[in-house]
């Protein structure tokens, strides 16, 4: 039996459960809508995209050789323009 000062595993769980649900939703949602940030290049077979979060002029573009296309949609590259 538990004293009324002890918590149980429960309580802690459901207390603590709604910020992790959170927080895993929002890495879903980046996962779920990743095609429309990741590009296919036909020219050099590699996956890219721009780096997000940074100004429009200095925005570098990042390049993943072993990356799944598919779902991806197809666009040159600027190695490849």
């Amino acid at each position: 039996m538990m004293s009324k000062g002890e918590e149980s595993i429960i309580s802690f769980f459901l207390k603590f459960r709604d910020p992790v649900l959170k927080k895993s939703k929002r890495s879903r949602s980046y996962s779920t809508n990743a095609d429309t940030f990741l590009f296919y290049c036909p020219k050099c077979n590699m996956v890219w995209e721009y780096e997000r979060f940074k100004a429009e002029d200095t925005r570098q573009t990042m390049y993943y050789k072993d990356f799944p296309s598919i779902g991806k949609e197809r666009k040159n590259c600027k190695k490849c323009k």
